[in-house]
């Protein structure tokens, strides 16, 4: 009387039954590893579009990007901008004397970043640059490409 019919056991390990569990078991495993596999920095950068460009007095050229770093730690860190292009440029963030800036935990962070080429450097129309953010605690790296424009006439 105290135990259980075999048929109730036949019932619950079925093959379909068993299928479904690996099935299932498998798709919780692979979310668990991709959420500690996942970035701890995510990186946005749009280019300004109007105006596309901006020539200053002195002839130099600059462009205006808005960025966006989210920190996915649970603490806040350091990060370092930087910049790599063919053409040497020059970055200024908007109300930062350095390109050092702190994301709290969890958060985003939106900045006004401005790249400025050399005064009378031989500018294309259109040139390749990466946007790079470092974690300074971690030192892990990220980067997004995007273009630098200029004006027309001085195009190849």
């Amino acid at each position: 009387e105290g135990k259980p019919h075999p048929a109730i056991w036949r019932r619950i390990f079925r093959l379909r039954t068993l299928i479904y569990f690996v099935l299932w078991s498998g798709i919780g495993v692979a979310m668990i590893v991709s959420l500690f596999m996942r970035d701890s920095i995510d990186l946005g950068v749009a280019r300004d579009r109007n105006p596309t460009f901006v020539m200053l007095s002195d002839g130099s050229v600059r462009n205006g990007y808005t960025i966006k770093v989210s920190n996915m730690n649970n603490e806040p860190h350091i990060f370092r901008l930087s910049q790599r292009s063919d053409m040497p440029l020059s970055m200024d963030v908007q109300g930062l004397d350095w390109l050092e800036f702190e994301v709290q935990a969890d958060q985003l962070r939106s900045l006004r970043v401005f790249l400025t080429t050399l005064p009378f450097a031989n500018l294309k129309e259109r040139s390749e640059v990466e946007i790079w953010v470092q974690d300074m605690n971690t030192n892990e790296r990220v980067s997004v490409g995007t273009m630098f424009l200029g004006p027309k006439e001085y195009g190849p």
